[in-house]
Parts: C-alpha cells; structure tokens; sequence
C-alpha cells in the first residue's frame, strides 16, 4: 500500500554544492528503486541547530516528501543511512492537518438534568468525620492531676529584669 512520507535529511555543513548535489540523486534514485515518487523537494539550506549532531551547530538542511510502498521504506532507509555526508536522518508517515475545526471531534457530555444532585460513584462508604471541640469547651477537669507523691514545691522564678 502507498503512503505519503517526509523525509529530513541533514548533510554536513562543509558540503560543497557538487556534493550536495550527488547525495541528492542518490537519495532519489534509492526512493525510485523502492518504487516511490517524490512529489516535494526542497534545496539544502544551511542552519543553526539547537543541539550538535557530529561535533557541529549546523548542517544543511534537506526536505523530501515522497509515496511509496509501505514495505520498502525500510529498505530505503538502510541504503540512505550508508551515504558518506548525511549526519542524521528521518523519515516519518506524513501526517497532513485539519484545516477545519468541523472535523474534529468533541467529548460527548452526559445531559444534565436540572435540580439533580451528585451521587457520589465510589462503593465504599465514607467514614464519619469527627471534628474538635472548640477550646472554649475544655474544663480543667479533662486535664491530668499534678502527681501526688511530689514532696517538693518549686515557686516560679522571678526574672531580674
């Protein structure tokens, strides 16, 4: 089955055009062998990439969209991974958007039924919530007596303030 894929290709920056240009139609010829069809084609750009791929920040920059046969894009990934001056390679299933928001779908929402409460969906029931008393509530009969057997008394120390 024929499937439209893109491919990304970045050459070492110290490339001339000549060299460029061989790697290019070895490219082709490789995706043509695979029984493909270059329907895009971009020229090499040189940028600045933000990582280093091969101890360089740039590379030149090659864009390909091509349909092929699905089971030979493997195969034309391993010849195109033996090329002198490619530093990295892609190819990925291109993936064309949406233009209109129509298509895409929505969540369904369940209908909501007015003066309906929540039910809580969990099996298990919840356990009942205890909360203080207020500090106000506490008498001095909830508070332990001093021990019984102290014998000795300590009054409090003044400070020399």
């Amino acid at each position: 089955m024929r499937k439209p894929y893109d491919c990304i290709i970045f050459l070492k920056p110290t490339l001339s055009e000549a060299e460029q240009d061989a790697i290019i139609n070895k490219v082709k010829t490789y995706i043509a062998e695979g029984k493909g069809d270059i329907t895009e084609e971009k020229r090499p750009e040189k940028r600045r990439l933000p990582f280093i791929v091969k101890k360089s920040h740039e590379a030149f920059r090659l864009y390909m969209k091509f349909t092929a046969d699905s089971l030979k894009v493997n195969e034309i990934k391993d010849r195109i991974r033996l090329i002198e001056g490619i530093n990295r390679f892609t190819i990925a299933n291109y993936a064309e958007t949406i233009k209109e928001p129509d298509k895409i779908r929505k969540k369904k929402e369940a209908p909501r039924v007015e003066g309906a409460t929540a039910v809580p969906t969990t099996a298990t029931t919840a356990a009942p919530v205890v909360t203080p008393a207020p500090a106000a509530a506490v008498s001095s009969a909830v508070l332990p007596a001093p021990a019984a057997n102290s014998t000795t008394e300590t009054a409090p120390k003044e400070s020399g303030v």
